[in-house]
């Protein structure tokens, strides 16, 4: 069995955890997070993005004018962050993305949940990172906001291997 194999039964396992742990109000809201690594997982960011609502708001990075140093800035709208995600999810070899979530916390109706992401890209480049991501969800259990907050270094030699600036749209 391979690293990441093994990296793939913890996904598994840890999202079935996730899935039980939770009283059912909470469960919804968590169920809906889980949607979004389910997606990113899959290659898929549409799915990813379904339980988010249309006007939901992205905390993307891109890169500044210079080309070297990251910015963060906001991104409104579902279908505008999912066609940013999906960027992950059609640059990766296929299997061979996974945000693996390692802790779920909840605040009333914020999810916090620590995950690594291990990433294979086409051009050869392998991609590993951990962060915290945090998810806002209004009271119908979608996900309003979400802000990454992640290594600055992995994703600066990311943008470097394979040329995505990430940047805004002008």
């Amino acid at each position: 069995m391979t690293a990441y194999d093994t990296q793939v039964e913890r996904f598994d396992a840890q999202i079935a955890r996730y899935e039980a742990e939770y009283p059912p109000g909470v469960r919804s809201d968590v169920d809906s997070v889980l949607t979004w690594y389910r997606g990113m997982s899959g290659h898929d960011a549409t799915l990813a993005m379904s339980r988010f609502t249309p006007d939901c708001r992205y905390w993307a990075v891109g890169l500044q004018p210079d080309g070297v140093s990251l910015e963060r800035y906001w991104m409104t709208g579902r279908d505008e962050i999912a066609a940013y995600l999906s960027e992950n999810c059609t640059r990766t070899e296929r299997g061979r993305l996974k945000y693996t979530p390692l802790h779920v916390g909840v605040a009333g109706k914020t999810i916090m949940v620590e995950c690594t992401t291990d990433a294979h890209f086409a051009i050869g480049h392998h991609y590993t990172n951990q962060g915290v991501y945090v998810f806002d969800c209004n009271d119908d259990h979608n996900i309003v906001e979400m802000r990454p907050f992640y290594d600055w270094g992995p994703v600066a030699a990311h943008r470097a291997a394979t040329g995505w600036t990430g940047a805004e749209d002008t």
